[in-house]
């Protein structure tokens, strides 16, 4: 079986990359600056990923608090991850249950445990990706540097990627956080940029 293009992304980035600050836990994500593969690596432009999210996937939100969701890995029937329209991310239909806040005191444990366990199947292994997903610009986050040092320094380390936040994210999480007494979310209600996210013929499944 082909490996996920979420794999084969990583494989293409850019050579163009540059010291990334990580000494004083500062970090600048972009939409054309990711960082990838080890800490200190910038993309110098934005990679064209067929899947944005990894098997295993962590929120990071202005305020340092983590969130983690897990996500299938989506197939063509040649087995590769599909992207049918380039430059916009694939609605996943999260929903604000499906973020479990992870205690930062706790969170090489979490991570020992769900990502980079030495007891996963060999399949498991394979596709072992992690995406983290952080708010746009230049942000302070001695959080991400532990996440990044606890994955790059593991034996079973997964392939992974830091980028923004995706239109999706960022609406499920202000569902998640803010208080929204008595209003649900509704992925129907919303208004979303259609520039920016693009849906399948059915959408979406409410749980």
């Amino acid at each position: 079986m082909k490996k996920l293009l979420f794999i084969g992304a990583l494989l293409i980035i850019s050579c163009k990359e540059g010291n990334a600050p990580v000494n004083n836990d500062t970090y600048t994500i972009t939409d054309k600056q990711w960082m990838a593969d080890s800490i200190g690596k910038y993309d110098a432009t934005r990679p064209r990923f067929n899947d944005l999210y990894g098997r295993c996937n962590f929120i990071i939100d202005s305020t340092n608090t983590v969130y983690f969701y897990t996500k299938a890995p989506t197939y063509s029937n040649d087995c590769l991850g599909v992207d049918f329209q380039p430059g916009k991310t694939p609605f996943i239909n999260l929903f604000p249950d499906d973020l479990i806040r992870v205690d930062s005191k706790i969170i090489d444990h979490f991570i020992e445990l769900n990502i980079v366990n030495g007891d996963m199947d060999p399949i498991t292994k394979q596709l072992n990706t992690l995406a983290i997903a952080t708010p746009s610009g230049t942000f302070n986050s001695p959080l991400l540097t532990n996440i990044l040092t606890k994955i790059t320094t593991s034996k079973n380390k997964p392939l992974w990627i830091v980028r923004p936040l995706t239109q999706e994210e960022s609406i499920v999480l202000k569902y998640k956080t803010q208080d929204r007494t008595g209003i649900i979310y509704d992925p129907h209600l919303i208004e979303w940029d259609t520039t920016k996210i693009y849906f399948e013929e059915y959408w979406p499944i409410l749980p």
